[in-house]
């Protein structure tokens, strides 16, 4: 009783007003979707193919050779495309290279153990500045300690993965975490600068800008829109500038990637969350089965979660939602390392489930929660 008072009280729940039909709906919609996912069967790819470019032990090792070509004194796009080239890696169309960013940072620091620390202190830093939010989603400090460990399972990859410091996805998911928990109805420069940072990472966070600006000016908050705009013109200035300079040296007969518009569907999108440590746990037990199946429940409720709670207005539904749109068209089944870039806020949204559960509950059985 306590949870519901007071979450209504704070108006952090959207479920806590709607009506009963309403309730039911979801609730029906939250099964068909766990039911489609357990019934999903899709490859999720070899790994460490240098071919098919998955994430593995052979793209580290083009990380690292680039990484020590800078250190000799070449420069990004000359160490990028030859060792690409030495390696089989596909150098076309220009997407292929990675942004610079994370190769001038480890490039610039005494050893790659340095990136590592830096990268785990960050996720740290994003899961401390969560607390006192999710705090006031989950509405008790019990529920806080379960919120804030289910949260953290979205953290396993940058916490505690081998090498996960030369992969970029893990810098930018957690920036993207970052910048959302930096944004408040009075401060969001520091948030714009995150956002911008995650793109110059991967610029698969690109999209993580645009939500952030549609979500501004829906408010009617005209400069921090304007502001995630600027970020984005930098933030594409920066990659299209790094895209120019290396398209100078690759050549027509170079390898051509097979193309990310797949259409792979709802299996793609749970593939995408394997890097949640519950997911995880799952594959280890039971195999690909299990974690798929853990995969299929774990979604939907993230995204239910993250539809109920009011914490971020509407940018923590609309950046899971439009990734898992973007998924379900843009990808190969090996690519599904994406996924670093969303898991922290699939982690978010998936804390914030209980709470949500309790009110679709309370509703659907049209007790008074007042």
């Amino acid at each position: 009783m306590d949870l519901f008072q007071q979450s209504v009280r704070g108006g952090s729940n959207r479920f806590a007003g709607i009506s009963r039909k309403a309730a039911l709906v979801i609730v029906a919609m939250l099964l068909l979707v766990i039911a489609a996912g357990l019934s999903v069967t899709t490859g999720t790819g070899s790994h460490g193919a240098p071919a098919s470019h998955a994430p593995g032990e052979s793209d580290m090792a083009l990380y690292r050779a680039i990484i020590s070509r800078m250190r000799a004194g070449d420069s990004y796009r000359h160490a990028a495309v030859v060792e690409q080239r030495a390696r089989n890696y596909p150098l076309r169309p220009i997407v292929a290279f990675r942004p610079p960013t994370l190769s001038l940072l480890v490039s610039a620091l005494p050893s790659e153990a340095w990136a590592g620390v830096g990268l785990q202190l960050l996720a740290g830093l994003t899961l401390v500045l969560w607390v006192r939010r999710v705090e006031q989603g989950v509405g008790s400090f019990p529920a806080l300690v379960v919120g804030m460990f289910v949260f953290a399972t979205g953290f396993s990859a940058p916490l505690l993965g081998e090498g996960a410091c030369m992969f970029h996805e893990n810098w930018a998911g957690v920036l993207i975490c970052l910048s959302l928990a930096l944004r408040t109805e009075r401060r969001y420069a520091a948030s714009v600068i995150a956002a911008g940072l995650a793109v110059a990472f991967r610029e698969l966070a690109l999209p993580f800008i645009l939500v952030m600006t549609g979500a501004a000016w829906v408010e009617g908050r005209r400069r921090e829109a304007l502001a995630f705009v600027a970020a984005g013109i930098v933030s594409v200035t920066y990659l299209a500038v790094t895209w120019m300079q290396v398209s100078q040296l690759v050549l027509p007969q170079d390898p051509v990637s097979p193309g990310w518009v797949r259409f792979s569907g709802w299996g793609f999108v749970l593939d995408t969350t394997r890097w949640n440590a519950l997911v995880a746990v799952g594959g280890q037990v039971g195999g690909v089965g299990w974690r798929r199946a853990v995969a299929a429940v774990v979604v939907p409720l993230a995204l239910v979660g993250a539809a109920n709670w009011r914490g971020t207005g509407l940018r923590l539904p609309a950046v899971l939602v439009g990734y898992a749109l973007g998924f379900m068209i843009i990808g190969r089944p090996n690519n599904s390392y994406w996924g670093l870039l969303t898991v922290p806020l699939v982690s978010l949204g998936l804390a914030m489930a209980p709470t949500a559960l309790q009110f679709l509950w309370a509703r659907c059985l049209d007790v008074a929660r007042t």
